[in-house]
């Protein structure tokens, strides 16, 4: 596996801020692609939408 690091800031004049975070994982062919997509899933629908979007007042945040 590659690891191709790539550091980027894209600024923008707009109201809204966004932040992002990108981890290596296993490619789409892996066994653990399924679990792991569905752990996204879980992430996004059953811990992220609470801690961000109703606890901190953000718009949203996602996983996948």
């Amino acid at each position: 596996m590659l690891n191709n690091q790539v550091k980027q800031a894209w600024r923008i004049h707009t109201q809204i801020n966004f932040c992002a975070k990108a981890y290596p994982t296993v490619p789409i062919n892996h066994p653990d692609s399924a679990a792991l997509r569905i752990l996204g899933t879980f992430l996004q629908n059953g811990y992220l939408h609470g801690a961000i979007r109703e606890k901190a007042g953000a718009y949203g945040g996602g996983a996948s």
